[in-house]
């Protein structure tokens, strides 16, 4: 996700650089033209905010110390339900998205990321598949960041 956003932003950036520097160009032109001015050129150099760089390694880091270390046992004793887990999960990353501006994030966080991909074997008791799971479900949230 991070790649299409900052291409996107870049965008965005190159064409407001554009704008203003066309707008730049016509005001200079015209104070030429109709005041007593004489420009060398009519270049300007145009600066935009850089898009705010979330650091995503060290985000994904602390949720997954977070999965890992709180959820992962709670599930596995029996303390927290499989269903609450992942029902937290969900809610919670889609704030998270929601904070950093993803406007589809309930199309980004679903129920699916818990589903086995291909290839993937179950790791055994029902407790440590769910498990592995929670710990799927979370590392794919952060390989799409």
């Amino acid at each position: 996700m991070e790649g299409p956003l900052k291409r996107q932003w870049s965008l965005y950036q190159n064409f407001w650089a554009s704008v203003w520097r066309d707008l730049a160009r016509i005001v200079l032109s015209m104070k030429e033209r109709y005041g007593t001015e004489v420009f060398e050129s009519y270049d300007v150099d145009v600066n935009l905010d850089k898009l705010v760089e979330v650091d995503l390694e060290a985000l994904s880091k602390a949720w997954s110390v977070i999965y890992q270390s709180m959820f992962t046992p709670l599930v596995m004793t029996g303390m927290l339900s499989f269903e609450a887990a992942k029902g937290i999960i969900l809610v919670s990353w889609r704030q998270v998205l929601q904070a950093f501006g993803v406007k589809d994030a309930d199309l980004v966080i679903t129920p699916k990321m818990f589903e086995p991909t291909e290839g993937e074997e179950p790791t055994g008791g029902v407790s440590q598949t769910e498990s592995a799971a929670i710990v799927r479900a979370a590392s794919r949230i952060l390989e799409r960041g």
